[in-house]
Formats: C-alpha cells, sequence, structure tokens
C-alpha cells in the first residue's frame, strides 16, 4: 500500500492555454485562468503518492500537519479552505488531527463544493539551454553575495566562488516571478523581477547542484527565518553536498537547521513564502502523480534560453560551443578556484579531527 492524497474532481478546473511568452500581468493572468469542469464530485483525482515510510523522512514530527501544509499550497495556496480528511470505513472520510500520524492510506483536501481550484503549477527548470544572453543576472550575482558575506546558507563556509542560486528559475522571467512572490509571500508591491537578490541564495556550487534541480529544499521549522534542509535524494549527503565518507564524520544534509540567514533582517533575504514555492516543488518532483502532471497547461513557461550567470548550470547548449564570451577564461579561473577552496577544506577537516583526537 501507499499513501495517497486526492481532491474531488469536481473543484477541479482546468487550465487554458498560456500565452506565449509569458511577459505581463495580464499574461499571468491570463495563464493561471480555470475552465469549471462537470465532473462528478464522487471520483477523485490524486495528486501525491509515496510510501509512509519514505513520507516519514519529510513530515518528521509534523506528520499530518506536513500533508496538509502541502495540500494547502497545492490547491489553495492563498485562502487555506481546505481541510485534511482520511479514508474511514463504509467510504466515509474522517478529519484528521493535528499532529496525527501518516499511514499508508487515502487522504483527501476537502474543499468547500462552490470552489473551483487550478493545481499550483510544476516548474520543469530547463537545463538545456541554446543561445547566450547578457542580462542582469550578474549585478543580481554581486548583490547576492555581497549581501550573504560570501557565505553559504547550509555550510556557513566561505569563499569566492560560490554560487548564486535562483529560487525561481531565472528562465521564468519577471511576471510569472512576481505572481510567486503575491500568492505565496502575499506581496502587494509591484517592479520586482526574477533577478531581485530576494531570489537568491548564496550555495557552496555541490549543494547548488541539488538546489537547483529541486532535489534540496528549505522547509520552514518555526521561528522566523529557521529553516531544517530536506534533500530529496536517495544518496546520503553531507552538508559539503558530497556523500557520505566513512572516517571524516560531517554532519548529513538531510535535516540540517539553518537558524537564520547570513545577514540576519537584511531587506533583500528572501522572503519564507519563496522557500515555501520552492519547497513545494521539490516534493512535486519527488512525489507529484501522472495524473497531476498530466493536467493540461500545468507546467510554468520557462524560456529556454541560456542566461548569463548560467556558468555553474552544466547546460551548454548544443549550438554554444563557448556559451558566452567570456566562457573559456571563466571555466579556468573557476576551476582554479574550486581546487584552491576544496584544498582549504580538506585542510581543515584534518585540523578538526586532530583536535578532536
Amino acid at each position: 500500500m501507499v499513501l495517497t492524497l486526492v481532491i474531488r474532481s469536481s473543484v477541479l478546473g482546468e487550465y487554458v492555454a498560456p500565452p506565449d511568452p509569458i511577459q505581463t500581468a495580464t499574461d499571468v493572468a491570463a495563464a493561471v485562468t480555470t475552465i469549471p469542469t462537470a465532473a462528478d464530485p464522487t471520483q477523485y483525482i490524486p495528486l501525491l503518492q509515496g510510501a509512509a515510510v519514505e513520507i516519514d523522512r519529510f513530515s518528521g514530527a509534523e506528520q499530518s500537519d506536513w500533508l496538509l501544509s502541502l495540500a494547502h499550497d497545492i490547491c489553495d495556496p492563498v485562502h487555506f479552505r481546505g481541510v485534511l480528511c482520511v479514508e474511514a470505513p463504509n467510504h466515509t472520510w474522517r478529519q484528521i488531527t493535528v499532529f496525527e500520524p501518516l499511514i499508508d492510506q487515502t487522504y483527501l483536501y476537502e474543499l468547500p463544493p462552490t470552489v473551483v481550484i487550478g493545481l499550483s503549477k510544476i516548474s520543469l527548470r530547463h537545463n538545456k539551454s541554446a543561445t547566450s544572453t547578457a542580462g542582469a543576472a550578474g549585478t543580481m550575482r554581486t548583490a547576492v553575495l555581497r549581501r550573504d558575506n560570501d557565505t553559504c546558507w547550509i555550510s556557513r563556509t566561505r569563499a569566492s566562488t560560490f554560487s548564486n542560486s535562483h529560487i525561481c528559475p531565472k528562465r521564468m522571467e519577471d511576471a510569472q516571478a512576481l505572481c510567486i512572490l503575491q500568492t505565496f509571500c502575499g506581496y502587494q508591491g509591484a517592479n520586482i523581477g526574477v533577478f531581485h537578490p530576494m531570489f537568491g541564495i548564496v550555495l557552496c556550487r555541490s549543494l547548488d547542484n541539488y538546489f537547483d534541480s529541486y532535489e534540496l529544499g528549505f522547509r520552514g521549522s518555526g521561528p522566523p527565518d529557521q529553516y531544517r534542509v530536506h534533500c530529496f535524494k536517495l544518496q546520503t549527503l553531507t552538508i559539503a553536498g558530497i556523500p557520505q565518507i566513512p572516517g571524516f564524520p560531517l554532519p548529513p544534509l538531510h535535516n540540517a537547521i539553518v537558524n537564520q540567514p547570513p545577514t540576519p533582517g537584511h531587506a533583500d533575504n528572501p522572503l519564507p513564502g519563496l522557500f515555501r514555492w520552492h519547497y513545494l516543488q521539490c516534493v512535486l518532483r519527488r512525489f507529484a502523480t501522472q495524473e497531476y502532471r498530466r493536467q493540461s497547461n500545468i507546467s510554468y513557461h520557462e524560456i529556454p534560453l541560456r542566461m548569463e550567470d548560467d556558468s555553474s548550470d552544466n547546460d551548454r547548449g548544443d549550438d554554444d560551443e563557448d556559451g558566452w564570451p567570456s566562457a573559456s577564461w571563466d571555466r579556468a579561473r573557476l576551476a582554479a578556484s574550486e581546487a584552491e577552496a576544496e584544498k582549504q577544506r580538506q585542510s581543515a577537516i584534518v585540523a578538526w579531527r586532530t583536535e578532536v583526537r
């Protein structure tokens, strides 16, 4: 058996075809417009699915509250109008209690019958690029590194070669990024695009690879700006982003605590709702059902263009031999810097082990 989260078919609206490209707030509004369906309320659409023992790795002490919060973010991220029920005998539903343990059973996110929702869209995060384009990414990278004092949010180590990790893909562009900010953060302003420093954090390059591919997410753990790192890869990794090595007892990456940003209170620190959106994408990548993935127009529109600041994405295009004008020089400098950083890290490990003994 497996644990399955479902909703009633009757509350699910179908997305219309979005504009291409999506460049304005009007385009975004069109992209999230849904058409009600005349579905049978006794029929259900599965959204998430996985063994309870596997989901327990992420739900932890939250248990049913974890699943309910994900159901909110998938179905009703602004209003939170649904409740979570579990299948009971005689084809009935029982509302779950707070922190109720999750089991291999079917759970229903029950919305008011008059509500019609569109499921949260899925970010495919295109990694294959075709062309190079200059833009604001370099400026954003400089601002994020300066804000975070060149310090990785997770490992808390410093180096000049760390990545500006994008919470929302830059290929999503400004209008969709602003919509996410408004939906998941309650942001009421305007004129903030995907290259605003709020959409970036500093991570060492090995961790950036997992964060970028939705294999590593930040789960809010209660206090403001405190997060628990969840690793969605099956492999056991350390906070340095490398596999666990016998004899080198580095702390594990999964469930590592981020007590606060490298620069607490900075005006350009990411709002918690952005991490909430990114974490949802991690969960969807791991647990979303095929029925969810096959919904009409369920993916965000992301332009397949290579953009400035893609040097750490490992996604050189087929027709883009160098990627950007200074690519060869940048790669050589990056390789030398990373080699020096790794040498210093290994020396620190040896020194730490010597002190422990």
